[in-house]
């Protein structure tokens, strides 16, 4: 009867085991069942995420691309005022030039000093 009551408790303890593993399977499913969506819903957060952070860097790099384009195109037109203004600065000096290269103007000095003869002589008379 020791013997019996000896194989008793074995069996006992080795359905208290088994029953204890599929409780314990079966609470497991229930909780991973309950955890699925949430675990969906951060990898797809995730996800877009990432593509957000990818559009941006996308975005940046073309943001940067046109400001080095406009910054040279600046540097360009800069130059082109500064050489406009340099050469509107030069221009009565090129005039000046000009009209000591005028025929014209030899004959003006030319009268202009005979007119002050002219003025002297009757002045002297």
């Amino acid at each position: 009867m020791r013997r019996c009551s000896n194989m008793i408790i074995v069996y006992l303890s080795i359905a208290l085991v088994v029953g204890s593993l599929i409780f314990m399977g079966i609470y497991a499913f229930k909780t991973y069942k309950q955890v699925k969506p949430t675990v969906n819903r951060i990898i797809n957060t995730t996800t877009r995420m990432k593509e957000s952070t990818d559009t941006i860097k996308a975005k940046a790099n073309v943001l940067a691309a046109n400001q080095q384009q406009l910054i040279e195109d600046i540097d360009v037109k800069k130059e082109k005022v500064n050489f406009t203004v340099k050469t509107a600065k030069q221009t009565p000096k090129t005039l000046k030039q000009f009209w000591n290269i005028n025929p014209f103007a030899k004959d003006r000095r030319l009268q202009r000093e005979r007119s002050k003869r002219r003025r002297t002589l009757y002045s002297q008379q």
